[in-house]
């Protein structure tokens, strides 16, 4: 904070903020695409980047006030947002630069490696929390429409099959011929984003999105969510912990 214990009138984004800012966008990528296509017009697919620039303004406020609130002084959100997206285009950070390059235009949602702007990202979170379960990577798909999964070995497709039904609501195929001799699974990818999102049972647990780090400022755009339900919450890595441990945990650690 400065001397008179307020946060840093700001014009631009500081730099050695941003440094932080850049990794913790780069960990919520999906999120911040996610908030950025509410602003692509469905009509001519093009981007409203006044409202960009005030959403990615108040996702920087969100970071600073949970992170560093030195920096949530921001004078003008729509200058703001602009220098910021300017520095993430650079980084070539959710935005694209090489859409930049292109037609001078910094509003271009950089697509994932795999299908479109957000399922990719996904199937990468989704193959992350299935890793236990034996899924090893995505491989490079044929197509756009169906994604595989390359296990460690064939003994763990019924159980991966099993455990995509459960936690995501996905009907998956065992297929170890397109890649063969690699074990595989494979999907549709309509069903992807929406049973990544929606996903409410996982491990015989049953959970609801709960808002959390929610703060009441003008600057709020949507508050974090948790899964939690009666039994417990969804740790990290998709580690069910139970009440009771949170409760010797507090313990532990708060006396």
């Amino acid at each position: 904070m400065t001397e008179s214990n307020r946060p840093i009138p700001m014009d631009t984004p500081n730099e050695f903020a941003y440094s932080d800012f850049k990794k913790y966008a780069y960990k919520k990528r999906g999120m911040f695409k996610k908030e950025m296509l509410k602003h692509i017009r469905k009509g001519d697919g093009q981007a409203d980047g006044s409202k960009m620039f005030m959403t990615i303004s108040a996702l920087w406020y969100k970071w600073a006030y949970h992170n560093n609130k030195e920096f949530t002084h921001i004078k003008d959100k729509l200058k703001f947002g602009r220098e910021l997206m300017k520095m993430m285009v650079q980084d070539d950070l959710i935005f694209s630069k090489d859409g930049w390059k292109k037609d001078n235009r910094i509003t271009h949602i950089k697509e994932s490696g795999l299908r479109g702007q957000t399922s990719g990202d996904s199937a990468l979170d989704m193959a992350n929390h299935l890793r236990r379960y034996g899924v090893k990577k995505i491989l490079k798909q044929p197509n756009d429409r169906v994604t595989y999964f390359q296990l460690n070995n064939a003994s763990q497709a019924p159980k991966v099959v099993q455990m995509l039904k459960k936690m995501f609501g996905i009907k998956a195929q065992i297929d170890n011929h397109m890649y063969s001799p690699s074990p595989a699974v494979k999907f549709d990818n309509d069903q992807l984003v929406e049973s990544v999102n929606e996903a409410l049972k996982k491990d015989g647990h049953i959970y609801n999105h709960e808002a959390v780090n929610e703060f009441g400022t003008e600057d709020r755009i949507s508050s974090d969510k948790a899964l939690v339900g009666k039994d417990g919450i969804l740790g990290n890595g998709g580690i069910f912990i139970s009440w009771a441990d949170i409760k010797s945990f507090q313990k532990k650690y708060r006396g």
